[in-house]
């Protein structure tokens, strides 16, 4: 046991050496937001009963070949990390393993939805086989937090993987200290438990990406720029920190080009080991045949003394012939020795070139940065000075903006006074058509008010002490007709506000003969009554209804325009050029009086009254 943990130890303190620990390196690929904040509880009754961060040998049957164990949900970025540091960085560059590594979906972002896993082929590495046979698959399902290992050596796993890996995530964890991104107790919500097939099934090339070695990472500077474009733009206010991203494109670049050099040595120390083997043997081969022939030809001479010229000059000839195939390989030999020690100091001269171009684009950068951050500063600096003008303005525009409401006020204020009869005689008295008696004269005037809904915000009691008023609301034409049959003393005056409903289902000459028609009945009724006729008011809730009371208003006064029984109470000041002005109409149907107009209204009546 304690040759056991020195061991994890000593592996841990490899690993830690040799690759990056700060979780910041698989934010590019696997950003937090995608990471769920609850966790989905498996539907398959053994991937439930999986232990946390534990193995159960025994959960289950020895034929499936298969281990499992769960993750808390705070804890998924630090095992992808985990597995990533070990199997995709450490054992990726030994020679005994090829290790694959697949995403599902590809690319990993906001937008992308379904559940999201991760699966890694550990595959044994032989030198001379193109086949490299399968030790077992890990699965990591990220939306249950399980993570399944299937195969033959899956015992391999158990015995060395997971102590490395739980000796690993806490070392990681204690690397990252608080930033170690948190989340939510996993809570139940059903989902389909990966059975046989689906651990070791095929994935999909179209959702899925295979990882290369040395690819993503010798590529910091270029193409994990775009994959990481979106999320550095969002966090580029809060979380931009030159320094740091320098200094981590810096170490993950030597990491790069150091295992690149290191692959590159061993690749080169294989191939000449193979190359001096294969020589070796083939001079082997060579000195043996030649030792054999000679071996034959002491045989022959010592046997037969007495052959003839022509047989032993055959034999010399052989000699001879293996002779120069000996010198040729020879020469073959130190011709691939100079080829290969050429081929090496172009390799240096490019690894040196490359880190001179590095070390140039790194002070480039540092300008281009520093150049920015002005830019930035000066464009800060112009924005909050538009911003206290486009106060300033906006200010003064609310100040222009009340003036001329104010201004608006007077100004229809005037064209108010300005109906009305200014001269010496302000008002004119009417004569009613017969003599009241003595007592009756000495009463106040009786006025009778008939309008429709517009009618109902008018105080009556408020109007003039000078007269005493009734209000009768009739909607439509035929109601006023009905509500004029049913006065019981004839009034001294009729107001008569009736036309602002009939005009919206009917013709503007129909309202003007129909109220033509009571008017004659009003003055049948009740002759002594003086008939007022107020005039539909402007309205904005439909334009066509608007100038149709316009022409009604036109109508009324070509027909009593010299007629001194009835009187109209004419409502046009209160539009702007034959549109209504919205401030004088309520906000909800743009039809009805505010009241402010109300007012207005009332006051009209009050003088024609």
């Amino acid at each position: 046991m304690a040759d056991n943990e020195i061991t994890i130890e000593s592996v841990i303190k490899t690993i830690e050496k040799s690759n990056d620990l700060n979780l910041d390196s698989i934010f590019s690929e696997y950003p937090p937001e995608c990471i769920p904040t609850k966790l989905k509880t498996p539907a398959g009754d053994k991937a439930k009963r999986a232990k946390y961060e534990s193995i159960d040998i025994n959960l289950y049957e020895d034929k499936a070949n298969m281990v499992a164990f769960r993750v808390k949900v705070d804890r998924i970025l630090l095992w992808i990390k985990t597995l990533h540091v070990w199997y995709y960085d450490h054992l990726g560059n030994s020679a005994e393993h090829d290790i694959r590594w697949f995403d599902d979906p590809a690319d990993w972002n906001k937008n992308a939805g379904g559940n999201k896993a991760i699966c890694i082929e550990i595959l044994a590495k032989h030198p001379h086989d193109t086949d490299n046979p399968l030790l077992y698959k890990v699965t990591f399902f990220i939306s249950t937090g399980v993570i399944q290992i299937q195969g033959n050596a899956k015992d391999k796993f158990v015995k060395r993987d997971f102590p490395i890996l739980i000796a690993l995530i806490k070392k990681i964890k204690e690397f990252n200290g608080e930033q170690v991104i948190q989340h939510n107790t996993p809570t139940s919500s059903p989902v389909k438990e990966a059975n046989e097939e689906d651990t070791l099934g095929k994935l999909d090339d179209d959702q899925t990406c295979e990882k290369q070695l040395f690819e993503n990472k010798g590529d910091v500077n270029n193409n994990n720029e775009s994959k990481s474009s979106n999320q550095s733009n969002e966090w580029s206010v809060t979380q931009f920190r030159p320094e740091k991203m320098l200094e981590r494109m810096e170490n993950f670049f030597v990491l790069a080009l150091d295992k690149i050099c290191t692959k590159q040595s061993e690749l080169f120390s294989a191939k000449m080991k193979t190359m001096e083997d294969s020589y070796i043997n083939h001079i082997k081969e060579n000195d043996n045949k030649l030792a054999k022939v000679l071996e034959s030809v002491s045989k022959i001479q010592s046997a037969k003394s007495d052959s003839t010229n022509a047989c032993d000059q055959k034999i010399f000839n052989k000699l001879n012939t293996l002779e120069h195939e000996n010198s040729d390989l020879k020469m073959s030999l130190q011709q691939v020795k100079h080829t290969t020690e050429l081929d090496k100091f172009q390799l240096q001269s490019k690894l040196d070139q490359q880190t001179s171009q590095s070390e140039l684009q790194k002070v480039n950068h540092n300008k281009s940065q520093k150049q920015l951050e002005f830019e930035i500063n000066k464009l800060e600096t112009t924005i909050h000075e538009k911003d206290d003008k486009l106060k300033t303005l906006v200010s003064s525009c609310n100040e222009l903006k009340s003036k001329l409401e104010e201004k608006d006020d007077e100004l229809y204020s005037l064209k108010q006074h300005s109906c009305r009869d200014d001269g010496a005689a302000q008002f004119q008295d009417v004569p009613p058509r017969t003599r009241r008696s003595a007592q009756n004269n000495t009463d106040k005037p009786h006025v009778i008010l008939i309008g429709t809904s517009n009618t109902e915000r008018i105080d009556v009691s408020k109007l003039s002490s000078k007269f005493t008023m009734e209000k009768r609301i009739a909607y439509t034409l035929p109601d006023t007709e009905v509500s004029l049959r049913e006065i019981e003393h004839a009034p001294d005056i009729i107001v008569f506000h009736s036309l602002t409903n009939e005009l919206r289902e009917k013709s503007a000459e129909i309202c003007v003969n129909k109220m033509k028609e009571i008017v004659s009945l009003a003055d049948e009724l009740y002759p002594s009554s003086k008939v007022i006729i107020s005039t539909p008011t402007p309205r904005a809730d439909n334009e066509s209804f608007n100038m149709k009371g316009q022409l009604i208003s036109v109508l009324l006064k070509q027909e009593y325009f010299d007629t001194e029984e009835v009187y109209l109470c004419d409502h046009s000041n209160l539009a702007k050029k034959g549109r209504a002005v919205p401030r004088f109409l309520c906000e909800d149907d743009k039809y009805h009086l505010s009241d402010r107009r109300c007012k207005c209204v009332r006051s009209k009546y009050s003088r024609y009254s």
